[in-house]
């Protein structure tokens, strides 16, 4: 365990510091530090009991001297990897569930798809544009107007939500049956 207050650094040398296994990382770092990009050492410790994250920061100031500086950046640590791990869970829950999560800008009328949608339609990704047009095109002609009147009802404010349930054109010109929900969550003043 290290100490957790920097002052009772001061003074140390960086074997008596850092943890055994970070000495020759931090020489390496402090070899390559030049005046123009800063070398850059990222590591776990523990403190008092309590595994921390750390970045520190090596820059040349001349051929003799190099500023370090370490940064405990536990929270940005922890919001990262919270985020990853929801960002897989998201994964999973999508490819199991078969479910296609699209975002669409009013102003651009730009569609962002995530998730199986182009697949269970038949395409990779980029194989369809990025325009409401290019997705249009797939829904069936029968159920096209339905569709845009409900998007049209939530985009003018006449309704809160947007729910329809229509086919599109599989790449192989079989249906598929789509179920869609939708709700503005962004509003540009």
């Amino acid at each position: 365990d290290l100490p957790s207050a920097p002052d009772s650094l001061m003074g140390m040398h960086i074997r008596d510091v850092l943890p055994p296994e970070l000495v020759d990382t931090f020489a390496r770092a402090l070899q390559s530090a030049r005046c123009d990009v800063p070398s850059i050492v990222e590591y776990t410790s523990v403190v008092e009991g309590e595994a921390r994250r750390y970045e520190g920061r090596l820059i040349g100031l001349d051929d003799d001297r190099v500023l370090s500086v370490i940064r405990d950046i536990t929270p940005r640590w922890q919001s990262e990897k919270a985020l990853r791990e929801t960002q897989q869970r998201y994964e999973l829950a999508t490819r199991a569930g078969e479910i296609g999560v699209w975002d669409f800008n009013v102003q651009t009328g730009e569609v962002c798809v995530e998730g199986r949608l182009h697949e269970i339609l038949g395409y990779r990704h980029g194989e369809i544009g990025a325009q409401q047009a290019d997705w249009d095109r797939l829904v069936n002609p029968a159920d096209r107007d339905d569709v845009n009147s409900r998007l049209m009802a939530l985009i003018s404010g006449a309704t809160t939500s947007y729910e329809a349930e229509f086919r599109m054109i599989h790449r192989d010109g079989s249906v598929r049956w789509i179920h869609a929900k939708g709700a503005v969550t962004d509003t540009v003043g």
